[in-house]
């Protein structure tokens, strides 16, 4: 079972969004996968994914021994092989720290082969609870900037497999400070890049709106090649 979580240096790089559609697009890679939401922010995987009113427990209650961890698990009708653990619906008020963070991942079920958490706070968790860290940031300078802080905290504390995912790239890049092109980024951030999301008005919709993007659309796409990099197979970057 590998361990995925998504973070970022700062407040909307869409952690979330980038963690469902990840998750949807490793289901259809035809892995089992669990996702679950970790962050102290209201909860946003039950509109991004369709599962609103599929579950009466949440994260926390299963902390503080309301539930069992079966009852916490929704499955997505929209793609089979992805499952969900909600957050609260107001958020955290306790963050998850890292033995908590423990105790739920030793009640995950061996049949899900991959776990994504989205939004860990790793000032509270180790990294090394973890397998691989991907930093969302945004092609802006300050969002840069946050994510080379917190790659370089988590180098600090241990961390061993970071990767970079550049999120909302416009199909031109204003000039920003510093920073030429994608390599730039990578350089200024200090983690290897697995794969860049262009902006997409249609994301932003379906994302707020339960709704499906076509599979034929340039995001799902992107998210097939970022699904297939972590499987380990030599795909391309997708841009454009």
């Amino acid at each position: 079972m590998k361990i995925i979580a998504f973070a970022s240096g700062s407040g909307g790089a869409g952690k979330s969004v980038t963690a469902a559609y990840t998750g949807v697009a490793l289901a259809k890679e035809g892995k089992r996968v669990l996702l679950m939401e970790m962050g102290a922010s209201p909860r946003s995987q039950d509109v991004i994914l369709g599962l609103a009113g599929q579950s009466l427990f949440h994260i926390r209650d299963f902390l503080d021994m309301a539930c069992d961890f079966d009852s916490l698990v929704c499955q997505s009708a929209a793609q089979p092989g992805l499952s969900v653990v909600l957050g609260p619906p107001a958020g955290l008020t306790r963050p998850i720290d890292g033995d908590s963070l423990s105790t739920l991942l030793s009640n995950v079920p061996d049949t899900y082969e991959y776990v994504l958490l989205d939004s860990v706070d790793f000032t509270l968790v180790p990294p090394s609870l973890v397998d691989t860290v991907l930093v969302v940031a945004e092609p802006l300078t300050l969002s840069i900037r946050s994510a080379a802080t917190l790659v370089a905290a988590l180098e600090d504390a241990g961390a061993g497999n970071m990767r970079l995912i550049i999120n909302r790239v416009p199909a031109e890049i204003l000039p920003m400070r510093d920073v030429g092109d994608f390599d730039d980024v990578v350089d200024m951030v200090g983690a290897r890049l697995i794969g860049v999301v262009p902006e997409s008005r249609k994301l932003c919709y379906a994302a707020n709106n339960t709704e499906r993007l076509a599979d034929d659309s340039i995001t799902p796409q992107v998210y097939r090649r970022i699904a297939r990099r972590l499987l380990g197979h030599n795909e391309p970057l997708l841009i454009r």
